[in-house]
């Protein structure tokens, strides 16, 4: 186990204690006294006391004791996943997910970082500052007598910020600070009793925007849900609404105890080309807009949209509102390969009687049949005016955007 931790407020206190400064005194921050405190000092002082008290000039960083980072470098790029759903994202190729397919889960609920670096003599310990604004004002500190840190709560999208304060006996050593960019993908997560489980926050857009985290989750069915699995999707998650796109005589409603939960259409949600709730079909294209008004309303959210094994109805779904969100057609394919990484998603493949091919190639007719088939200069834009044919309305298109995405 990594010998650190993340300092809290009581940090301060136990450096006062063990050596009569602040921990911002110790970084060579001035804490400024409100000024009730500051005419008290002046009383208090005697003529030869000057009025403010000699502050340490922060030394220039020592070219002999230069902090580098080692993992990861500076301005690089992580995947915040196990080690296949890396290598399957940064090589990624349509259809590259079938050569992941196993008899077991890849999915692993990553939102940590590891970071490390060198240094020429090691310090006491070290203090390392994490933050997502450039200038470190909203860091959050870790503590380590080691040359690595674990830091928590990392998500996908975004450019974080980071340096390591080297102390020793006498002198402190700091970096300079290092950016790290996380990954634009969804997030999976594990449950044992609820399967193909993703958040599809993190996901930056064509046009520079990023689907927020923790207001979409994507998965298979929850009828068996545990106890513990059914308080992390309320009480953890979050999830407010279940929207379950399975017929109406398929599985069991609202397992997760949801506050709304509501139904797609007696034949089921939208669905690839399938008669009758198919792209090109009128009774398709109505299922997906009674799907779709659901994400308009902002008091829907946190979504948890599903169907049986969480690939077909729900990649069907998942396709329209990428594409209408502008998400790139890479990135949506890798969201819908995913569920390759869920034994519960991959049943039949591994039985031989269906390929990764065969179902991208049907996701592929809802992508084609939008894209050839209506105007636009780009797909988010050719989607928007398809939806628009078909009954959706325009302010509940603003709706679903304002709803889901934020700017980075």
């Amino acid at each position: 186990m990594k010998n650190n931790k993340r300092i809290i407020a009581s940090f301060a206190l136990l450096s006062l204690l063990f050596s009569g400064c602040s921990f911002q005194d110790l970084l060579f921050w001035k804490k400024k006294s409100s000024e009730p405190e500051q005419q008290q000092k002046k009383e208090e002082q005697t003529p030869e006391t000057p009025d403010t008290p000699e502050t340490p000039e922060e030394p220039e960083v020592q070219k002999d004791y230069f902090i580098n980072p080692v993992s990861p470098l500076d301005e690089e790029t992580v995947v915040l996943s196990n080690d296949d759903v890396k290598e399957f994202i940064k090589n990624y190729t349509f259809g590259s997910s079938s050569e992941y397919i196993k008899d077991y889960n890849h999915y692993e609920s990553v939102r940590s970082l590891s970071l490390s670096w060198n240094i020429k003599e090691n310090a006491n310990y070290y203090v390392v500052e994490f933050a997502k604004k450039e200038d470190l004002s909203d860091a959050n500190y870790y503590l380590t007598n080691e040359t690595t840190v674990e830091i928590d709560d990392v998500y996908p999208g975004y450019t974080y910020h980071w340096r390591v304060n080297a102390y020793y006996d006498t002198r402190i050593v700091r970096s300079y600070t290092f950016k790290v960019y996380t990954a634009s993908m969804p997030t999976t997560i594990y449950l044992e009793s609820v399967g193909n489980l993703r958040d599809l926050g993190g996901i930056v857009t064509t046009d520079g925007k990023r689907i927020k985290n923790g207001v979409v989750y994507r998965g298979a069915n929850a009828d068996g849900v545990s106890d513990s699995d059914k308080s992390y999707m309320i009480n953890d998650l979050g999830i407010k609404t279940d929207l379950d796109l399975r017929n109406k005589n398929e599985g069991l409603r609202n397992k997760i105890g949801a506050q709304n939960c509501y139904e797609a259409d007696d034949n089921g949600g939208f669905y690839y080309n399938n008669y009758p709730n198919g792209v090109s079909y009128p009774a398709g294209q109505q299922v997906l807009v009674k799907e779709l008004k659901y994400f308009a309303n902002k008091d829907n959210y946190p979504i948890y949209f599903h169907c049986a094994i969480g690939r077909d109805r729900t990649g069907s779904l998942a396709l329209v509102l990428l594409a209408l969100l502008g998400v790139s057609k890479k990135n949506i394919c890798i969201d819908y390969e995913l569920s390759m990484f869920a034994t519960v998603s991959t049943s039949e493949i591994r039985g031989g009687t269906v390929t990764v091919l065969d179902l991208l190639n049907q996701l592929a007719y809802i992508y084609n049949y939008i894209y050839g088939g209506y105007s636009g200069s780009s797909m988010k834009e050719k989607t928007e005016n398809f939806l628009l044919e078909i009954g959706l309305t325009q302010n509940e298109i603003d709706s679903i955007r304002s709803n889901m995405l934020e700017e980075i």
